[in-house]
Formats: structure tokens, C-alpha cells, sequence
């Protein structure tokens, strides 16, 4: 069973980073998600990825490069609570940036 880190301070970080970066608009959506109330982990892990992916997908490339390793790392995080292959694929792309 693989373990996940707790990947919400990193994700904070790259947040307020990406305000900073004037995209404080932009992040309005993602921190919402970020910071609501859930139910059960699978909800919140969920929801998490649904924000990121959309996050990164619209707004990733204006983003600075480390603020942009930072989401993808929570992202990938996130993606090792997935079945089968994703849990693979998120396994061998863990990010040394959630051991610190």
C-alpha cells in the first residue's frame, strides 16, 4: 500500500506563488477548491485533482517554472490514491519536492 504525503503546504506555496506572479484572479477557482470542506479523503482527492489538472491545463505555461513543478507534484500526489496503471505512472514520477 503506498502511503500518500501530505502535499496541501506545498500546494499552498505554489498558490501564493501564483498570485505573486499575477495570477491572482486565475487562482480564484483552485484555492476555492483548495480550501473547501469535504466529506471523505476521495472527495477531497477528487476534487483536488479536478482543480489542479484544470489549473495547469489553462494556466500552467504562464506560470514560473518552480511554481509550475510545485502543482505538478501535488498533482502527482494525488494521482498515487488512483487504481491500477495512473498509480504506476504517479509512483515512478514522485517528486522529491513533497520530502522536504
Amino acid at each position: 500500500m503506498i502511503h500518500l504525503r501530505d502535499y496541501t503546504p506545498l500546494l499552498d506555496e505554489a498558490i501564493r506563488e501564483a498570485k505573486a506572479a499575477g495570477l491572482a484572479k486565475e487562482t480564484e477557482e483552485l484555492d476555492r477548491a483548495c480550501s473547501a470542506a469535504f466529506t471523505t479523503s476521495n472527495e477531497l482527492l477528487h476534487e483536488h485533482n479536478l482543480a489542479l489538472g484544470r489549473f495547469l491545463k489553462l494556466h500552467g505555461p504562464g506560470l514560473p517554472r518552480q511554481t509550475r513543478a510545485k502543482l505538478e507534484a501535488c498533482l502527482n500526489e494525488i494521482r498515487l490514491a488512483f487504481p491500477g496503471w495512473r498509480q504506476l505512472v504517479a509512483l515512478l514520477r514522485r517528486s522529491p519536492l513533497l520530502d522536504r
